[in-house]
Parts: C-alpha cells; structure tokens; sequence
C-alpha cells in the first residue's frame, strides 16, 4: 500500500523521464531569466515555448508514473 506521504510511482521508467525532464525545465527557466534581462524577445518567445512543450511531455510522464487511468500511451 502507498504511504501517504509521497506519490505511488507504477512505472519507473516514466518516473525516470519525468525527472529528467524536470531538470530540462529548471534550465530552460534560468535560460529565460537570463533573456528576460537582456530583452531578446524572439529567443525568449522560443523558450516561452519550448517550456510549454516540455510541461505537456511532463504532465503525460507524470500521469504514466503515478498509473492515473485515462492516461495517454
């Protein structure tokens, strides 16, 4: 039975995914901060969305691992 003080992971290999994409996601955001201060807008609307790619991948990762049913794949 799952305690109830952390997530009950049903596929690790999602559970691998979702922490390297969380790690993708802590980059990319200094990335943007960085741009943000230089005002590069082109480069931060590109960034702006390839963070909003990476949070869909992390959300279906996210769903595999913990075996919410209705997942995709």
């Amino acid at each position: 039975m799952t305690t109830p003080n952390g997530p009950r992971i049903v596929d690790h290999a999602a559970h691998r995914e979702r922490v390297a994409i969380d790690q993708q996601i802590r980059a990319l955001l200094d990335h943007i901060s960085t741009l943000k201060l230089s005002a590069q807008s082109s480069e931060t609307l590109s960034a702006t969305r390839a963070l909003s790619a990476l949070t869909d991948v992390r959300r279906t990762a996210f769903r595999r691992e913990v075996g919410w049913p209705g997942n995709p794949g």
